[in-house]
């Protein structure tokens, strides 16, 4: 799974907590403070990898935002880009097409 991270520096300590909690090796995920510096963050869970996409984030989030509408997940309200956003963002970064 792909995940874009809302930029700014106040939601890094959540996210470290978050991606901590279901980490298979929790003491792999970067401190805050790193976070706020990479690009990209690649957990494995018992679900399988998730990579959280901080760059884009940084860069996209507006525009993904923009489209996104909310989606029930383990009873939490998320965020979820458009089908064709996130397929516009996986060919330009990734090289896949549908």
């Amino acid at each position: 799974m792909d995940v874009v991270i809302e930029p700014g520096a106040q939601i890094l300590p959540c996210l470290h907590a978050a991606l901590a909690g279901v980490a298979l090796r929790p003491r792999d995920v970067p401190p805050p403070r790193r976070l706020a510096e990479l690009p990209i963050v690649t957990i494995t869970t018992s679900y399988g990898r998730v990579d959280c996409l901080l760059e884009r984030g940084r860069r996209d989030w507006e525009q993904l935002r923009q489209g996104a509408g909310p989606m029930a997940v383990a009873d939490v309200n998320v965020l979820v880009a458009s089908a064709d956003d996130a397929w516009a963002l996986r060919r330009r970064f990734k090289g896949s097409t549908r």
